[in-house]
């Protein structure tokens, strides 16, 4: 689909006269480009030059592990550090998952990361 020369609500409001707000907001969601997972991802990251953490600033589940939408439609979340070691270092096997050696359940580092059996 080409995306229209008019602004995107101009676009939106002739398509839909008279619809309600609601469906106008769907309708320009539809038509809004999904940015990529992993240029999200690194919006949310602030390396820490002392300890080498990478710090994720982004939003934060009730254990402090960062966590990032998957995207429109997909849907669910995937906790950051585990995007970190599969986006840099590879695939997470079954039966394994990944442990912070730095401590810092905040830091998406792929290389403070250890993968071990669940506890």
């Amino acid at each position: 689909m080409i995306l229209p020369a008019l602004p995107i609500a101009d676009y939106v409001a002739d398509r839909l006269p008279g619809a309600m707000l609601s469906e106008r907001m769907k309708a320009m969601r539809a038509l809004k480009p999904i940015e990529l997972l992993e240029v999200r991802f690194w919006k949310y990251v602030e390396p820490e030059p002392t300890s080498g953490c990478w710090i994720w600033v982004g939003a934060r589940i009730g254990t402090g592990y960062g966590a990032i939408g998957r995207g429109r439609r997909s849907g669910g979340n995937i906790l950051a550090h585990r995007l970190a070691y599969e986006l840099l270092r590879g695939p997470i096997p079954l039966g394994l998952e990944p442990d912070h050696l730095c401590r810092l359940v905040c830091c998406v580092n792929p290389w403070h990361l250890e993968l071990v059996p669940p506890r």
